[in-house]
């Protein structure tokens, strides 16, 4: 699942997403540049951060991360892995 999926899930802007964690708004904009494959604009993130997000997203019931397992999200895409 990739960033802006995930913040699309929750109806929210980059600037709002980036807030709700406390990460700079320029900083979530190049994760998701990164993996929308514009390389030279983007940065990686930590391969942690997603996995923290979704876990606090889910513990405080924003997002059900069993319903996103069943909808298909949590595969990796073949874009996703041959970015890693």
């Amino acid at each position: 699942m990739r960033f802006k999926e995930i913040r699309e899930k929750l109806n929210l802007g980059q600037k709002e997403f980036a807030k709700y964690f406390g990460i700079s708004d320029r900083t979530y904009q190049k994760w998701e540049y990164y993996e929308e494959g514009k390389i030279d604009q983007g940065r990686k993130a930590p391969s942690y951060i997603k996995g923290m997000m979704l876990r606090i997203l889910h513990l405080e019931g924003r997002l059900d991360i069993d319903k996103l397992i069943d909808e298909g999200y949590g595969k990796k895409s073949k874009e996703e892995d041959d970015n890693e």
